[in-house]
């Protein structure tokens, strides 16, 4: 009867600690207490991402160490320094394990956790384009356990102007001016 015990508890805790202090570095996947370098895990939350349009406007401020700024209509990923002698900053972007130079076209719901290897280390897995660091995305996976899923969420909004307020037109703005003397108006 104990060692039932110890065993359920001993999986439960095995359980809990499994997924989330695993790191995905490309070539596999790494506890996180043994892991010598700078990485970032986030876990994208599905009731927070419904609101964001785009995945760099959802990230902004959330992943430490990755600087993310809008430049007109894109968004600009910076990892380790702004300052480089080749110009280009970017980081190297890995989709599911594919690379990518532009992630604007992942909605924010559809993505399961973002990684972020922040040092030197990554080049050494990715290659000399990894030198200003790698995001790692991961997008929701289908289940063979649960057959097909569908999942359809919608975003809307509603405004109306509470209360109007009767403005002056043209000539009356140019009477009051006329009659207070703060403006001299030409007819």
């Amino acid at each position: 009867e104990q060692r039932k015990i110890e065993n359920a508890i001993r999986d439960s805790l095995m359980r809990q600690t499994t997924d989330n202090d695993m790191v995905d570095l490309g070539y596999g996947k790494v506890r996180k207490k043994d892991l010598t370098t700078s990485v970032s895990k986030l876990k994208v939350n599905k009731k927070t991402a419904v609101s964001y349009s785009d995945i760099g406007e959802y990230l902004m401020g959330k992943v430490p160490g990755l600087l993310v700024q809008k430049v007109g209509g894109t968004y600009k990923f910076v990892i380790r320094s702004t300052a480089t002698i080749y110009g280009d900053t970017d980081p190297l972007f890995v989709v599911d394990g594919v690379r990518t130079d532009d992630i604007s076209y992942l909605n924010p719901n559809d993505v399961d956790h973002v990684e972020v290897l922040k040092d030197a280390a990554s080049a050494a897995i990715y290659g000399s384009r990894a030198t200003n660091g790698v995001v790692l995305i991961t997008t929701k996976q289908g289940k063979k356990s649960k057959g097909p899923q569908v999942n359809f969420s919608a975003y809307a909004g509603l405004s109306n102007v509470t209360k109007t307020y009767d403005v002056l037109n043209v000539e009356q703005y140019k009477e009051l001016m006329d009659e207070t003397g703060l403006a001299n108006l030409p007819d």
